[in-house]
């Protein structure tokens, strides 16, 4: 009898631990956008099969024939990831809509492109900004669709 109780007890503890662990880590609190580099994403292999025949400028300038303004705002899954990880991640999800968006309306440039988290616009030319909570990360960026 006392051997059972004991393993309840540990039981128990065990899954209040676990719990609060994982509500601190989803809990609700305001996000703050972090900051990472553009360039890795731009290089990566893996994307730039998907990215192919699109230029990407970011920040102030690029040139070319306007054609459209473009936004996109896409998630990745942070879960079991570092930050970078997850935000690269929804960056390129972000860039293979802009891509998509380009194609589709004849152009083969996206330039001017901003970070645009909650409506707050960041401009860089070597920097995006995502925001991470919970098990998400989201990137939001826009920019002008532009023929070269």
């Amino acid at each position: 009898m006392k051997i059972k109780l004991a393993i309840i007890a540990l039981a128990a503890a065990m899954a209040v631990t676990a719990g609060t662990a994982d509500a601190r880590r989803h809990e609700r609190r305001p996000i703050v956008p972090q900051t990472f580099p553009v360039a890795p994403v731009l290089a990566d292999p893996e994307y730039t099969t998907l990215l192919a025949g699109v230029t990407f400028h970011f920040g102030a300038g690029g040139g070319g024939r306007v054609i459209a303004p473009t936004s996109a705002n896409h998630t990745a899954s942070a879960f079991h990831k570092s930050d970078e990880v997850a935000c690269s991640r929804a960056l390129a999800n972000s860039l293979i809509a802009l891509h998509d968006a380009a194609i589709a309306q004849g152009g083969n440039a996206v330039v001017n492109i901003k970070s645009n988290y909650n409506d707050v616009l960041f401009n860089s030319t070597t920097e995006f900004q995502c925001g991470v909570g919970g098990p998400v990360a989201r990137v939001s960026l826009t920019g002008t669709i532009v023929r070269r």
